[in-house]
Protein backbone atom coordinates (compact mmCIF):
# COMPACT_ATOMS: atom_id res chain seq x y z
CA UNK A 1 0.00 0.00 0.00
CA UNK A 2 1.19 3.39 -0.46
CA UNK A 3 0.51 6.56 1.80
CA UNK A 4 0.94 10.06 -0.18
CA UNK A 5 1.44 12.99 1.65
CA UNK A 6 2.54 16.72 1.58
CA UNK A 7 4.46 17.95 4.48
CA UNK A 8 6.06 21.37 5.06
CA UNK A 9 8.03 22.09 8.21
CA UNK A 10 11.99 22.59 9.89
CA UNK A 11 14.04 21.04 7.63
CA UNK A 12 15.06 19.45 10.87
CA UNK A 13 12.11 18.35 11.87
CA UNK A 14 11.31 16.85 8.73
CA UNK A 15 14.49 15.11 8.47
CA UNK A 16 13.57 13.73 11.53
CA UNK A 17 10.27 12.28 10.37
CA UNK A 18 12.01 10.92 7.37
CA UNK A 19 14.41 9.34 9.32
CA UNK A 20 11.72 7.63 11.47
CA UNK A 21 10.04 6.21 8.26
CA UNK A 22 13.14 4.75 6.69
CA UNK A 23 13.80 2.79 9.73
CA UNK A 24 10.21 1.55 10.68
CA UNK A 25 10.87 -2.17 10.49
CA UNK A 26 7.07 -4.05 9.55
CA UNK A 27 6.09 -7.76 9.53
CA UNK A 28 5.49 -8.43 5.96
CA UNK A 29 3.20 -11.59 5.81
CA UNK A 30 3.75 -13.86 2.96
CA UNK A 31 3.03 -17.56 2.30
CA UNK A 32 5.33 -20.45 1.06
CA UNK A 33 4.06 -22.33 -1.86
CA UNK A 34 3.56 -25.26 0.62
CA UNK A 35 0.92 -23.13 1.66
CA UNK A 36 2.71 -22.27 5.08
CA UNK A 37 2.03 -18.69 6.69
CA UNK A 38 5.67 -16.82 7.51
CA UNK A 39 6.63 -13.01 7.77
CA UNK A 40 9.47 -11.49 7.52
CA UNK A 41 11.31 -8.36 8.48
CA UNK A 42 10.18 -5.32 5.77
CA UNK A 43 11.41 -1.53 6.02
CA UNK A 44 9.17 0.91 4.74
CA UNK A 45 10.10 2.31 1.61
CA UNK A 46 10.10 6.36 1.62
CA UNK A 47 9.56 7.64 -1.92
CA UNK A 48 9.77 11.47 -1.82
CA UNK A 49 7.82 13.43 -4.19
CA UNK A 50 9.13 16.82 -3.08
CA UNK A 51 7.82 20.54 -5.02
CA UNK A 52 10.50 22.77 -5.25
CA UNK A 53 11.05 26.53 -6.65
CA UNK A 54 14.13 27.75 -7.29
CA UNK A 55 14.47 31.74 -6.89
CA UNK A 56 17.36 33.02 -9.35
CA UNK A 57 18.02 36.11 -11.46
CA UNK A 58 15.91 36.05 -14.69
CA UNK A 59 19.53 36.86 -16.72
CA UNK A 60 20.63 33.11 -15.91
CA UNK A 61 17.28 31.37 -17.38
CA UNK A 62 19.09 29.15 -19.74
CA UNK A 63 21.98 27.86 -17.35
CA UNK A 64 19.14 26.92 -14.44
CA UNK A 65 16.72 25.63 -16.51
CA UNK A 66 19.21 23.47 -18.81
CA UNK A 67 21.00 21.80 -15.63
CA UNK A 68 17.05 21.57 -13.89
CA UNK A 69 16.40 19.64 -17.08
CA UNK A 70 13.14 21.35 -18.03
CA UNK A 71 14.18 21.07 -21.95
CA UNK A 72 11.12 19.46 -23.87
CA UNK A 73 13.02 15.99 -24.33
CA UNK A 74 13.49 15.51 -21.00
CA UNK A 75 9.72 16.58 -19.83
CA UNK A 76 8.60 14.18 -22.51
CA UNK A 77 9.86 11.26 -21.24
CA UNK A 78 8.28 11.71 -17.46
CA UNK A 79 4.95 13.17 -18.85
CA UNK A 80 4.75 11.01 -21.76
CA UNK A 81 2.11 12.61 -23.44
CA UNK A 82 -0.42 11.67 -21.02
CA UNK A 83 -3.82 14.14 -20.77
CA UNK A 84 -3.97 13.34 -16.87
CA UNK A 85 -0.73 13.94 -15.99
CA UNK A 86 -0.74 17.31 -18.34
CA UNK A 87 -3.62 18.32 -16.68
CA UNK A 88 -2.45 17.69 -13.42
CA UNK A 89 1.01 19.92 -13.84
CA UNK A 90 -1.50 22.44 -15.15
CA UNK A 91 -3.54 22.76 -12.31
CA UNK A 92 -0.08 23.07 -9.85
CA UNK A 93 0.94 25.87 -12.29
CA UNK A 94 -2.30 27.54 -11.90
CA UNK A 95 -2.16 26.77 -7.86
CA UNK A 96 1.32 28.38 -7.96
CA UNK A 97 0.59 31.20 -10.19
CA UNK A 98 3.22 30.82 -12.35
CA UNK A 99 3.26 30.17 -16.65
CA UNK A 100 4.13 27.78 -18.87
CA UNK A 101 7.75 27.17 -19.13
CA UNK A 102 9.31 29.26 -21.69
CA UNK A 103 11.56 28.97 -24.64
CA UNK A 104 15.02 28.72 -24.06
CA UNK A 105 18.19 28.30 -25.07
CA UNK A 106 20.23 25.11 -24.04
CA UNK A 107 23.82 25.56 -22.62
CA UNK A 108 26.10 23.04 -24.04
CA UNK A 109 27.83 20.52 -22.02
CA UNK A 110 30.74 22.39 -20.06
CA UNK A 111 29.40 25.68 -19.70
CA UNK A 112 27.24 26.85 -17.29
CA UNK A 113 25.98 25.23 -14.26
CA UNK A 114 25.35 21.25 -13.71
CA UNK A 115 24.04 19.37 -11.38
CA UNK A 116 26.48 16.34 -9.96
CA UNK A 117 25.90 13.29 -12.81
CA UNK A 118 25.54 11.13 -10.34
CA UNK A 119 22.87 12.60 -8.36
CA UNK A 120 20.66 13.19 -12.05
CA UNK A 121 20.62 9.55 -12.88
CA UNK A 122 18.81 8.79 -9.85
CA UNK A 123 16.04 12.29 -10.39
CA UNK A 124 12.95 12.66 -12.00
CA UNK A 125 12.51 16.04 -12.78
CA UNK A 126 9.09 17.18 -13.80
CA UNK A 127 8.63 20.98 -14.73
CA UNK A 128 5.70 22.77 -13.26
CA UNK A 129 6.39 26.45 -14.61
CA UNK A 130 8.20 29.45 -13.97
CA UNK A 131 7.07 33.14 -12.44
CA UNK A 132 9.20 36.33 -13.33
CA UNK A 133 9.34 38.72 -10.14
CA UNK A 134 8.27 42.13 -9.71
CA UNK A 135 11.54 44.97 -10.23
CA UNK A 136 11.78 47.48 -7.44
CA UNK A 137 13.14 50.60 -7.22
CA UNK A 138 15.10 51.68 -3.57
CA UNK A 139 15.54 54.84 -2.34
CA UNK A 140 19.16 55.35 -3.39
CA UNK A 141 17.66 55.29 -7.04
CA UNK A 142 18.47 50.72 -8.05
CA UNK A 143 16.54 48.61 -10.13
CA UNK A 144 16.81 45.68 -9.33
CA UNK A 145 14.96 41.79 -9.49
CA UNK A 146 13.05 41.51 -6.18
CA UNK A 147 14.08 37.95 -6.05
Amino acid sequence: MHAAFVARGNQKDLDLMEEFLRTRMLPWAFTTKEGKKMSAAYTGLLQPIRFYSYVFPKEYKNEVLTALKFDAENTDRYVQNSFKTKMAIAAVRKAMRMKPVPKFDLIPVGNGIYMPLDAMKNIAITPIGVKDDVMLTDEQGKTYEAL
